[in-house]
């Protein structure tokens, strides 16, 4: 799908293809490639990496001033929020004088709103990284959702389906982390290359805000990063910990039936029965009196197991903490 814009009065609007300074195409066809390549003068490799998610950012000037190929990443925003994954995706930013060539292969990247007003084609340029600077924070809040949200399920569950997503949830970060480093190498050379590029002083200007944006979310990532892997681990024994609890309890309700089956079992015979008819005892009172006293012994065993479980003694000499003490010497 191809789409042309113009600049009015410091907006872009939409227009018919001869006025158009600004044109969009969007997960080209064959035809629409073609057009690109002949019309446009975008090499074939350079189409197919604004295309590819696993393209490397980059940005390479042209044979004449005031062109440039920039490849830049954003959000995928076709990633599936159902299965709460974060793609990358790649775009191309084909810079020609006073034409700016947008290549995606999903959707048109917005611009930033904080300034409507475009005076130039790199400013263009500029306001969509911008933008897609702005992708990335909503990005990275989402991820610390997330992961939120998975920390508060893996406190009550005993399988590794929440461990696994935090482990898929940390992959994505490390790759969004990957992309943002890799935005910030392009916007560096950008400022680099201003002269060629003929940027004015608002365009400069702007380039170094985004410099100092991408550095802070580069930065925040990475702290992102840092804390979910020294904290898996820790999760990952807390769900151990849930499994060890539940067997404790399940050990504790063999301790408490068995020895009742075998009193049962032995209750359940025939002479019982018949030391009730000797005794004079009706079968009714006599096994309801035998199974109260099932009863309380199972209490009886269950109070005895979990207080001896529960006592400070049987803990190893390493597992007790060690008192604190006010002078070396005392």
């Amino acid at each position: 799908m191809k789409q042309h814009f113009a600049l009015d009065r410091g907006h872009m609007v939409e227009s018919a293809a001869t006025d158009a300074r600004i044109m969009v195409f969007i997960n080209p066809d064959a035809g629409e490639r073609h057009t690109c390549a002949a019309d446009h003068g975008i090499d074939a490799h350079d189409l197919a990496s604004a295309l590819d998610p696993e393209e490397i950012a980059r940005v390479e000037l042209g044979s004449e001033p005031g062109t440039a190929t920039v490849i830049w990443k954003r959000p995928d925003p076709l990633a599936d929020s159902d299965s709460r994954r974060f793609e990358v995706a790649s775009v191309g930013l084909f810079l020609q004088r006073e034409e700016v060539i947008i290549v995606v292969s999903d959707q048109r990247p917005p611009l930033s709103p904080s300034r409507p007003e475009l005076d130039s084609a790199p400013e263009v340029i500029l306001r969509v990284m911008l933008a897609t600077i702005g992708e990335f924070v909503a990005r990275l809040s989402e991820i610390k959702e997330s992961a939120n949200t998975i920390q508060e399920r893996l406190a009550q569950s005993t399988d590794n389906r929440e461990l696994v997503q935090m482990f898929n949830l940390s992959e994505d970060l490390v790759y969004y982390i990957d992309a943002i480093d890799a935005n910030k190498t392009v916007l560096d050379r950008l400022r680099s290359y201003r002269t060629q590029l003929g940027l004015n002083d608002v365009d400069v200007a702007l380039l170094d805000d985004l410099i100092i944006d991408t550095e802070q979310l580069a930065r925040q990532g990475r702290n992102y990063s840092v804390i979910m892997s020294g904290l898996i681990d820790a999760r990952g024994n807390i769900v151990n910990n849930n499994v060890n609890a539940l067997l404790k309890n399940l050990t504790i309700v063999n301790v408490v039936f068995l020895p009742m089956g075998l009193v049962a079992s032995m209750g359940g015979m025939s002479e019982f029965s018949a030391l009730l008819r000797q005794r004079g005892v009706t079968l009714g009172w006599g096994y309801t009196a035998f199974a109260g006293a099932l009863a309380v012994m199972g209490l009886l065993i269950f109070y005895l197991v979990s207080n001896w479980i529960s006592s400070p003694s049987r803990r190893r000499p390493q597992d007790r903490s060690p008192r604190l003490r006010g002078r070396s010497g005392s």
